[in-house]
């Protein structure tokens, strides 16, 4: 069995009601555990730099000003905007060695590795620090830029290698000398291959009214011609139901999901929802559309909210039965003598706004509204769609831009414009290699654009950003 390590990203967790409880989007298997791999973001292993995300809306547009270069960073309260780079910081000595890496979830840095290698584009030469204990290697290509990172603890050489979208979390049995020029090469090129895991036996507690079982898979790997390891921790948790059987969630390196067992011995039902779990296939089991209620609803002349679960399930067969509940929230709203309503529509995965210019009431507003916003998409906005730009800024070789994109639509019987913001932010490593920009509706899709400065690499990356929005608009589920 080859074990494939494809991430489908971690699902938000904001909205109480509207979340999917196991983790994942019905019709996908949710990898928000995934043993060997980590995703660029809040819970990703530090990188050497990372790409700024865009300031907030409030902050000031500074797209007249000519002094990018020499101005300070802008650093208002609230700030979402990635760090600045200090001067001399890039390329100066690392005193203390390499930054400490934390495990956590990861991604492969190509969608599937199965597919092979692929073409990194033309690359600066790499820079590589060594220590006693410790190596770094870094290397900027076009659109992208990988890093890997090796630190000895207690006596095994743990490495992370990474680039603007993720990486791989690996072990190595000792550190030699070249080892992270080796392995940034092998995850430049996505050169890494999965073995077969070995399992130990699975350890399982029974306690009151509830189980839990661990089992701890190694898993060898070869990046490129390195011989390495990294662990898939497996789990099983599991609670008697009042209405019989047991409701179990299972965490491997693929997956994150939920079962209804019809067995009632806890032992027995953990460690089959962890087989289950564990032998699965990527394929999704939700096949039937979701049986959805309204959980809350609140209703005024100038405003109003329906809250609604949905709950999908697929018999697996042998007394198992997939689970997962979802949910979302429609929220509208008006101020004080406004025509216009400004609308939303939220669930774990989506989040689209949109304007209704009229005076409709809001007494069955949003009930019109449940029915369409179950498949409102905001990739869908994109099509066709008008894009301006509502603000900018730059700072030390360093610009963001965002743009918010329009197209009138009809949702349940009201005439309405979808609204989607489409996030551009851009920063040069090397100009030999032009800049290279972040399109943040586009799968973070990094493009290369020649610009005489940040100001103008923004503006630059706008149109193949949009372009690219719209790519993805076509494949989107239609309205």
């Amino acid at each position: 069995m080859r074990l494939s390590f494809r991430c489908l990203g971690i699902l938000a967790s904001g909205l109480c009601a509207g979340c999917f409880i196991d983790g994942g989007r019905p019709g996908t298997e949710a990898t928000d555990l995934v043993g060997g791999h980590y995703e660029s973001g809040g819970d990703a292993a530090p990188e050497e730099e990372t790409t700024p995300t865009p300031p907030q809306k409030d902050e000031t547009d500074t797209s007249e000003s000519n002094d990018e270069a020499d101005s300070p960073p802008m650093e208002t309260e609230g700030q979402a905007g990635g760090p600045m780079e200090t001067e001399g910081e890039e390329d100066g000595p690392m005193e203390d060695g390499p930054p400490e890496t934390e495990g956590g979830p990861i991604a492969p840095l190509q969608p599937d590795p199965s597919t092979g290698v692929h073409d990194p584009g033309t690359c600066s030469p790499a820079t590589v620090q060594e220590g006693d204990d410790f190596c770094s290697a870094r290397q900027v290509c076009t659109g992208n830029t990988i890093t890997a990172n090796c630190r000895t603890i207690g006596g095994v050489a743990s490495c992370v290698c990474q680039d603007s979208f993720g990486g791989y979390d690996v072990s190595l049995p000792s550190l030699s000398s070249g080892v992270c020029g080796s392995i940034l090469e092998a995850c430049k090129v996505g050169n890494i291959a999965y073995g077969e895991p070995a399992c130990a036996e699975p350890i399982t507690q029974v306690f009151d009214g509830f189980c839990q079982t661990d089992r701890r898979c190694e898993v060898p790997l070869m990046v490129g011609a390195i011989d390495a390891f990294t662990y898939d921790d497996q789990q099983s948790y599991c609670t008697a139901s009042s209405d019989g059987g047991m409701d179990c969630t299972c965490t491997t390196a693929t997956r994150y999901t939920s079962y209804h067992l019809a067995e009632n011995d806890l032992r027995a039902g953990c460690e089959r929802a962890l087989a289950v779990c564990a032998s699965g296939d990527d394929a999704s089991p939700f096949t039937e559309s979701p049986s959805c209620a309204p959980s809350d609803q609140a209703r005024a002349e100038d405003s109003c909210t329906m809250d609604t679960s949905c709950i999908y399930s697929a018999d697996l067969g042998d007394g198992v039965t997939q689970t997962a509940a979802a949910g979302y929230i429609i929220n509208c709203g008006k101020g004080t003598g406004d025509s216009a309503w400004g609308c939303g529509c939220w669930d774990n995965w989506n989040n689209v706004h949109f304007d209704i210019p009229n005076n409709t009431s809001g007494s069955g507003i949003c009930a019109n509204l449940a029915e369409p916003c179950k498949s409102l998409h905001p990739e869908t906005v994109f099509r066709d769609a008008t894009c301006s730009r509502v603000h900018r800024t730059a700072s030390r070789g360093v610009c963001y831009s965002e743009l918010d994109c329009q197209r009138p639509s009809s949702l349940g019987g009201l005439d309405v414009v979808l609204h989607a913001p489409l996030n551009i932010s851009c920063k040069q490593e090397d100009p030999a290699l032009g800049w290279q920009c972040e399109c943040s509706a586009a799968d973070r899709h990094v493009i290369t654009v020649d610009a005489e400065d940040a100001m103008d690499a923004c503006d630059t990356a706008a149109a193949p950003c949009q372009e690219l929005a719209k790519q993805g608009a076509t494949s989107a589920t239609a309205e």
